[in-house]
């Protein structure tokens, strides 16, 4: 989360994930969005403190924020953050989802 900061204040409750869905040809059925939404419910339900959710998104990955966004992920900001692959630039989308107010569902 360190590596975050530049980008925005990192509030206590706030949580981040990376993640890699695997070979291309697991891309494109919704298997991200699903596996999104299992670990989202996961965190609110595990954990009740966790007030935020961030994910950094390579800016060119389109495919990862047309996911988050289907789960009511926002962009909070974008900058320049270290890409995973070096041959990418630094240019990243910073996406954030609130804790929903009540009982997750």
């Amino acid at each position: 989360m360190e590596e975050l900061k530049p980008l925005t204040r990192i509030l206590e409750g706030t949580y981040s994930i990376d993640y890699l869905i695997g070979n291309t040809r697991d891309t494109g059925r919704g298997l991200g969005t699903k596996m999104l939404k299992a670990f989202i419910e996961k965190l609110w339900r595990d954990k009740p403190a966790a007030a935020e959710l961030l994910v950094p998104v390579h800016i060119e990955n389109k495919a990862s924020w047309r996911a988050l966004g289907k789960l009511s992920f926002n962009v909070l900001t974008r900058g320049e953050l270290t890409p995973d692959n070096p041959a990418d630039s630094q240019d990243h989308l910073l996406m954030h989802l609130l804790r929903p107010q009540g009982p997750f569902a």
